[in-house]
């Protein structure tokens, strides 16, 4: 079953469950796809979905608004003198590399959202740190299963040494 299918799915079996849910069901105002919101904005028409539509949206706004600044008498003058620091050298930083800790990386707001639909269903306060929890612990790759235990051993010997 195809992922879309699959979450019409559960959200039409958890209205038809949680029938209280349904004033919080809502249309993504770009991708048209539903979702549930938080019930203080339930009765607004002008959402986007936290799928990625409101990202974009921002995103698009953003160099919307960078755009018309750097078009001014203004922002070409610091346009200039900020490409004049680049060519100068020194004023560039170097890539910042992240230690590998083997962590679940989450879409910022994702979080956030499915801690709020949880506290919708469950009827109490999901915090977001619970429910990264419990997703870590959900998503969790079980790789013993796969694998003898001393290769697995072995494996984690070598890439965390002793």
């Amino acid at each position: 079953m195809r992922s879309g299918l699959r979450y019409y799915v559960v959200l039409r079996s958890l209205l038809r469950s949680q029938s209280h849910l349904r004033r919080c069901l809502r249309r993504c105002r770009h991708c048209r796809i539903f979702f549930l919101t938080h019930p203080r904005n339930a009765r607004r028409s002008d959402l986007g979905c936290p799928f990625g539509c409101r990202e974009a949206h921002r995103k698009r706004r953003s160099t919307e608004r960078s755009v018309a600044y750097y078009t001014t008498l203004e922002g070409k003058a610091k346009k200039k003198m900020q490409n004049g620091k680049r060519v100068r050298g020194g004023g560039g930083r170097a890539a910042a590399t992240q230690p590998e800790t083997g962590a679940l990386e989450f879409q910022a707001g994702m979080v956030g959202y499915v801690a709020m639909v949880a506290s919708l269903i469950e009827g109490r306060r999901v915090s977001q740190a619970e429910m990264l929890r419990r997703l870590v612990r959900a998503l969790r790759q079980h790789s013993m299963a796969r694998r003898r235990r001393m290769d697995y051993v072995m494996a984690q010997l070598q890439k965390h040494g002793p």
